[in-house]
């Protein structure tokens, strides 16, 4: 259930977010250096190209769109929230899903959704302030701000 003075309807299509790519790129770092500091030179190696495997995973999905996985973009009207799941090079275009909002935070930096998808699965998606204009961010603050889940 939304409140009536929500800004509706909400599109957002993302752009590629510097801000989530640092994010990445240093939680994947920090987690290489602990491996350096905590393990043998070839465990610690063999374990660096894991991380160096999923870091780049993460980027291609989420900053750049580049997997199956991809969320390009969101969309809330009429009470009910979509998601467009795919990769941004295909020419069939994304895969439209109505999904539930079962929670949203607002921190000072980000948004962060959840969705329940259909096959029962939980779905979390940040949006920073740098994925999308400022217009649409602020309207988005202000509709996780109304809206009361349950």
């Amino acid at each position: 259930m939304t409140s009536l003075r929500s800004p509706k309807p909400l599109d957002l299509k993302f752009k590629p977010s510097r801000c989530l790519c640092a994010y990445f790129v240093a939680v994947h770092s920090i987690a290489a250096m602990c491996l350096w500091l905590a393990l043998p030179a070839l465990l610690a190696v063999a374990a660096s190209m894991l991380l160096i495997g999923s870091a780049v995973f993460f980027i291609l999905r989420d900053v750049y769109f580049f997997r199956a996985q991809s969320l390009g973009r969101i969309a809330f009207s009429h009470d009910q929230w979509r998601i467009y799941q795919g990769d941004v090079r295909r020419a069939s275009g994304p895969l439209v899903q109505r999904v539930d909002c079962i929670d949203t935070t607002v921190l000072p930096f980000a948004v962060v959704l959840r969705f329940k998808l259909l096959g029962g699965q939980k779905r979390t998606v940040p949006v920073l302030a740098d994925q999308v204009s400022p217009d649409a961010y602020r309207k988005l603050r202000q509709l996780a701000s109304f809206a009361r889940m349950g």
